[in-house]
């Protein structure tokens, strides 16, 4: 991605391009498992698992801490590779003591003798491969850390695997062994590898051409016109800071679903009004009605609403539900449509009982993977339909082959016909229409029922009981139900996913900016699971923002903070921060602006120094802004300046971290990974709502000052968790200034 910013109010005093790119996780090529291989790990953890999804397999358990490593292996023959699965459920301090006493033992041992085995080391939950994902395991990253620095000086003796919690991805494992990809990620038995991509450009919401409303306010995503994807536009929605009455609830929204009724609407298919587009989202409660007794400011939630698909929605009170602990904004976005709907016509319309036969057709979208968790779940024996491409997808979710047919033609009918040896089925959830309604139809025993979510061809519930032997006909939709009936499905439905007796959908995430992409994959129907549109907070930039390093190089940033986005306050930690030229003439240049700058004499590694620079920001002035880029103390800084600013509207959390110049750089892919602890902060920032992005730096190669701002600008365009520079960038005067 080349970025050339743009300015909104005052012009920027630096013009200039850079070039970045991002950690992407993309599906790894095929390979074939090795055939000799073992577990190393304690079998309490997830070895333990691995050892009995792969019985023929030799478990070597060699304790928990797994220092025996060394001596066993002078006493015990090592198969060429080894899955090392050191992961405990430990705190955080144990789980990074643990690694960073075995992994170097592990590979000392490993490198002990001429034709040793490559190890791979399996970690859990310790990455963000999918938009959806949530590290809910804190302390691995120096458990990856040690394995890329060991994997840079040995390349192909090491390697990484990262794998989820879904059953069907154990079986994947050996097939990710039978290569000597650096890292790996397992996800719903799919296979990803790590590498460094393309960035694509997001429009700039702070500056012309501008696709939020000008003079700050409130947008949604809305039609113009209908027929054609060219008619979404970012518009302004006044009405959602529209007095509250009742329960009502204002929320500020951090991610919506899209559903297929938005959609119809977008092409002028959809029968009605539906309303405005975006019907489901999560986050964070801003003010409630005076009846509204339940949630508070502060509250994270997921929900009904109305008009999502912007940063500000309102809801009522009993269409809401709390947020479970450790998920993601987007996770919470795609499920209460999809799942709320489902359970509404499998529970109480068809009352569907445990050992009934029902046809969930459509079966891997929103609706239909939901469907299928829910009749799993209320015991009943489960037919579906979806396009053949998809059919793994079903066969994961533990749908026989018999059971599993093409939604694109009608031989569903015979087959399972065949399959039911004529007995049909109980209960059929509808979503197709014509011809594969009258198929779908004549499946239904004498008296089952047939529940039909489609809008396009809806059939005459008296004509369908006389066609069809008593078939009950009930066509819906969730808000037939009632705000009181809906509350409670969601609060069971929370309750349920909580405890995994369901498991939320696959999420595939677009910035709401990037709506045509996402509306035009829907429209394709390319995607398993929900689509979910990321929304960004609205850019709040004035008040103060907290800069880390010297001054010499943080005075352009601290400049461009002041002249494009209006920031009150510039507070500098850093070293010799009390005088200079540098600094004198910075306060001359902020004071034309009328931005007050306070310079704090401190190394950034100090964490009392830093707590108390954050408690001396006053409320008339908040922090939205903190950019730490001393280089020296990345982790550490970083750390504190998360934990003092964990529960402040930030706008902007930009950690600069250089790369090691021990690491060799054959491509940019071989600089990914290396920060894995300032990834967890990332991640876990990012997963709760809050604003974070790690921007890496080339090794030996630090940006010039005047790149800062177009590095501060690209972070906040990009949304990305985190970013690469390029050496050329950092290298190339040109790539400051524009010039190619």
């Amino acid at each position: 991605m080349t970025l050339s910013p743009r300015h909104a109010g005052k012009e920027s005093t630096v013009p200039a391009q850079v070039d970045l790119l991002q950690a992407e996780w993309i599906p790894a090529p095929a390979a074939t498992p090795p055939p000799d291989w073992a577990i190393l790990g304690p079998p309490s953890t997830l070895a333990g698992q691995l050892s009995a999804a792969y019985p023929q397999v030799p478990l070597l358990a060699l304790g928990p801490a797994l220092s025996e490593a060394p001596t066993a292996r002078r006493t015990t023959r090592w198969p060429p590779v080894i899955l090392v699965v050191p992961h405990s459920a430990t705190p955080r301090d144990d789980a990074s003591q643990t690694a960073a006493r075995t992994v170097p033992a592990l590979v000392q041992a490993a490198l002990a003798e001429k034709g040793a085995p490559r190890l791979v080391f399996l970690t859990q939950d310790a990455v963000t491969a999918r938009s959806a994902d949530v590290v809910t395991e804190p302390g691995q990253g120096v458990l990856r850390e040690l394995v890329l620095a060991a994997q840079a000086e040995h390349p192909g003796r090491f390697s990484l695997i990262d794998i989820d919690r879904e059953t069907a991805s154990l079986p994947a494992v050996s097939a990710a062994l039978g290569t000597p990809l650096p890292q790996q990620a397992i996800r719903s038995g799919t296979i990803l590898t790590l590498r460094a991509g393309a960035v694509r450009l997001l429009p700039d919401v702070t500056g012309p051409p501008l696709l939020s409303p000008p003079g700050g306010q409130p947008w949604r995503l809305t039609l113009v016109g209908k027929g054609t994807l060219d008619n979404l536009a970012l518009e302004p929605s006044p009405d959602v800071e529209r007095l509250l009455v009742g329960d009502q609830v204002r929320i500020a929204v951090q991610a919506a679903g899209v559903n297929f009724r938005d959609v119809l609407d977008t092409f002028g298919l959809y029968p009605g009004d539906p309303g405005p587009l975006g019907a489901e989202g999560a986050g964070i409660v801003l003010e409630t009605g005076p009846q509204a007794r339940r949630l508070a400011p502060g509250d994270r939630v997921m929900g009904l609403l109305t008009g999502a698909f912007g940063p500000i929605a309102v809801s009522e009170e009993p269409l809401l539900v709390t947020v479970p602990q450790g998920w993601s904004a987007e996770r919470a976005a795609a499920v209460p449509v999809a799942f709320a709907t489902a359970w509404y016509a499998l529970h109480d319309l068809a009352a569907l009982r445990a050992g009934e036969r029902v046809l969930i057709h459509c079966a891997t979208g929103g609706v239909g993977s939901a469907a299928v968790e829910i009749a799993h779940y209320l015991g009943a024996e489960v037919f579906a339909t979806a396009g053949p491409s998809k059919h793994p997808v079903l066969r994961e979710r533990d749908i026989a082959d018999d059971h599993l047919a093409s939604s694109r033609s009608t031989d569903f009918e015979q087959q399972f016909l065949a399959t039911t040896c004529g007995r049909g089925l109980d209960v059929v959830l509808n979503a197709l229409a014509h011809e594969a309604t009258d198929a779908a139809l004549r499946l239904v025993r004498p008296g089952g029922r047939f529940i039909e979510m489609g809008k396009t061809d809806l059939r005459d519930p008296g004509q369908v009981a006389d066609d069809h032997l008593g078939v009950d006909y009930q066509a819906f939709e969730l808000k037939d139900a009632g705000p009181r009936r809906i509350g409670e499905i969601l609060s069971e439905l929370r309750r349920l996913l909580t405890t995994g007796a369901l498991r939320p959908p696959a999420v595939h995430t677009f910035d709401v900016r990037d709506a045509v992409h996402a509306f035009h994959h829907m429209s394709r129907a390319r995607h398993t699971g929900k689509i979910v549109l990321r929304i960004p907070p609205p850019p709040e930039h004035r008040g103060s923002a907290l800069l880390t390093g010297p001054v010499s190089d943080t005075a352009p940033l601290a400049l461009h903070l002041a002249t494009r986005y209006g920031t009150d306050d510039i507070w500098l930690v850093g070293p010799n921060h009390s005088g200079g030229s540098t600094a004198e003439q910075l306060r001359t240049r902020l004071d034309a602006l009328h931005t007050r700058l306070h310079m704090i004499d401190a190394d950034a590694n100090d964490s009392e120094a830093l707590r108390r620079a954050v408690g001396g920001i006053p409320a008339s002035s908040p922090l939205t802004t903190v950019v730490h880029t001393a280089a020296g103390a990345a982790l550490t800084a970083a750390a504190t300046l998360d934990r003092l600013t964990r529960d402040l509207p930030l706008g902007a959390f930009l950690i600069l971290a250089p790369t090691s110049p021990d690491i060799p750089r054959r491509s940019p892919h071989d600089l990914l990974g290396h920060h894995a602890r300032l990834e967890e902060v990332v991640a876990h920032r990012r997963a709760s709502g809050r604003a974070a992005t790690l921007l890496v730096l080339p090794p030996d190669s630090p940006p010039a000052p005047d790149l800062l701002p177009a590095l501060y600008d690209a972070a906040q365009r990009a949304d990305r968790p985190m970013l690469l520079l390029t050496d050329r960038a950092a290298h190339d005067p040109r790539a400051h200034h524009g010039v190619r």
